[in-house]
């Protein structure tokens, strides 16, 4: 019996390339509401006791789209603390320069705290330097402690103007369906950005390509002329 020496089989998009996984960043000062905006975002419960993060904390979920009921990517969410030794800022660096999104984290209980944030958007800027894919990183505003905050008070464009999308919540009293759509929003965003960059193939043509695999030039010193199986 014969093995045929070249085999013949098309592509798929899952044998193409994975699902394309975010890298997100949760930027603020200490006790703003990181930690549990993070937790929130994961579907887990609000924690009232306050633990400081030491260097990173992260969480990775997955984004499923709500139409068609389909897993689009993943969102791997990372916090990064407000304070950070000299080995957590040579992690922060490794993490900051493949990110693709930043949210950027105030407390609507004191609304001066907007400033911290356009503040460290500008920091971490700088620290990001010139970058062949900088334009593709996106940039988030998040006021949290809503419950706190007052109803009366808006927050003046010009700070929303600096973000692509401003969101308020409360970790503690807003439903996950708020959290949800602040992440799907965010994915959505990043998944039309990048869509036509590095991250998902879209050209049906291609997809439908046969291509092959040559046994035999890729192993020619194991192929005799003919192959029998015993």
């Amino acid at each position: 019996m014969k093995i045929q020496k070249k085999i013949t089989k098309k592509k798929t998009r899952e044998s193409e390339s994975s699902l394309p996984c975010y890298k997100v960043v949760i930027l603020g000062k200490n006790e703003i509401g990181k930690t549990q905006l993070l937790h929130r975002f994961n579907s887990e419960n609000f924690v009232k006791e306050y633990y400081p993060t030491f260097g990173v904390d992260y969480r990775i979920k997955e984004i499923i789209d709500e139409k068609t009921k389909k897993h689009t990517c993943d969102i791997q969410m990372i916090e990064i603390a407000g304070e950070k030794d000299k080995i957590h800022l040579d992690i922060e660096k490794d993490i900051i320069n493949t990110t693709h999104a930043f949210i950027c984290v105030f407390t609507l209980e004191d609304e001066t705290s907007v400033f911290d944030a356009v503040n460290l958007k500008k920091e971490y800027q700088e620290k990001i330097g010139e970058f062949t894919d900088r334009s593709k990183r996106k940039w988030f505003l998040i006021g949290t402690k809503k419950d706190l905050g007052s109803a009366e008070k808006t927050l003046p464009p010009q700070f929303k103007e600096k973000f692509d999308n401003y969101y308020e919540v409360s970790s503690k009293e807003s439903r996950q369906e708020e959290f949800d759509k602040i992440i799907s929003g965010i994915s959505h965003k990043l998944n039309k950005t990048m869509k036509d960059y590095k991250f998902v193939n879209i050209d049906e043509d291609k997809e439908n390509e046969p291509f092959e695999i040559d046994f035999e030039q890729a192993h020619k010193d194991l192929f005799d002329e003919e192959c029998h199986i015993f």
